[in-house]
């Protein structure tokens, strides 16, 4: 497993990149390859936690489904009936369609001043984005209505979050923690910037400046508040594979 890991990093020209794998016996092997971080040298292990990224939307939808379990809403209930009025959002819109991207609600990561938004200045990278308001500054008009067709909606997503939080008085992130983390004893998910940032993080590489090179940017990522926030219930969650793998 860690010469087929090693192999496929080196293949795909990543910087770091951690896996896991469980047999169907319940078995877990962890492992990493290439780097974190270059300066002193951090070779990626199975501790390091990962930006899971959409990963985070099961955590979500498991929320939801559970919530449906207990009688406290309807897959076909309209949203309107948890949430408010929101800009561009069709209330006749139901948590089923928001979980399976049939909602026709604009994908709020598509906007074009997104990025340069939450970028913008020092100030901008530790705002912390409510729902509405990023509703209120990237959503645009729907695609289509609801039912009609099909997109990738990171919009519906962060609709979830404020449901759950409409039926259950909470935060999604402390009704996940709740309901999944604490029992399952998944210690290593957190959340930025509501839970406390744990180590060792994989840094973030990216080309920030355009000029082709990735570059290690862990200090801009640790505190972008802006994009942890933002991101929110669609996107948000950091662990290691070993407890992704696990959930």
């Amino acid at each position: 497993l860690q010469q087929t890991l090693d192999s496929m990093a080196q293949m795909m020209d990543m910087v770091g990149v951690g896996a896991a794998f469980r047999t169907p016996e319940g078995d877990i092997w962890a492992g990493g390859s290439g780097i974190s971080q270059d300066a002193p040298i951090d070779s990626i292990n199975e501790n390091h936690r990962l930006a899971i990224g959409s990963i985070s939307k099961t955590l979500t939808a498991a929320c939801i489904l559970q919530l449906y379990d207990e009688g406290l809403l309807h897959l076909d209930d309209t949203i309107s009936m948890y949430l408010p009025p929101y800009t561009n959002v069709n209330p006749s819109a139901t948590i089923r369609q928001l979980l399976n991207h049939t909602s026709g609600t604009y994908n709020y990561t598509n906007h074009p001043q997104l990025f340069n938004t939450i970028l913008a200045d020092p100030d901008a990278l530790i705002q912390v984005w409510s729902v509405p308001e990023v509703i209120d500054s990237f959503v645009l008009a729907p695609d289509f209505q609801p039912g009609a067709d099909w997109n990738y909606s990171n919009t519906g997503y962060i609709l979830l979050g404020e449901i759950i939080k409409s039926v259950t008085g909470n935060e999604y992130y402390d009704e996940i923690r709740m309901r999944f983390l604490e029992p399952l004893g998944l210690s290593t998910v957190f959340h930025s910037p509501y839970d406390a940032w744990q180590k060792p993080p994989a840094h973030l590489w990216a080309d920030f400046n355009g000029d082709g090179a990735l570059e290690d940017i862990n200090d801009i990522f640790q505190n972008w508040y802006s994009l942890h926030s933002a991101a929110g219930a669609a996107g948000a969650y950091f662990a290691t594979p070993s407890d992704m793998v696990e959930w």
